[in-house]
């Protein structure tokens, strides 16, 4: 698993949280797209109410990006965005 901040095709900064590669390689795929789901729902969950960023679950790279909004403060959505996303993977790691 692995949280970045990649570029959208447009050069806009996206968090992304990607699930661990060793385990996409050997897993089913139904399997990974439970994964890539529950873990949407789980960013979802987390997502503060007056955020305005879309939590984007994909399936086929194995990760969730979250496409932040145009016109805001976009660090500092990106900085919230990124603190959701660590709050999800401490969350996972302590239900472990």
């Amino acid at each position: 698993m692995g949280i970045e901040i990649n570029e959208s095709r447009y050069g806009n900064p996206q968090p992304v949280y990607a699930l661990n590669r060793d385990w996409v390689r050997s897993a089913h795929h139904r399997e990974v797209a439970a994964a890539v789901y529950d873990l949407a729902a789980r960013i979802e969950r987390r997502t503060p109410t007056g955020a305005s960023w879309v939590v984007v679950p994909d399936v086929h790279r194995a990760l969730v990006r979250i496409e932040l909004s145009e016109g805001g403060d976009s660090k500092t959505e990106q900085d919230a965005a990124m603190a959701t996303l660590r709050a999800v993977a401490w969350a996972t790691l302590a239900s472990t």
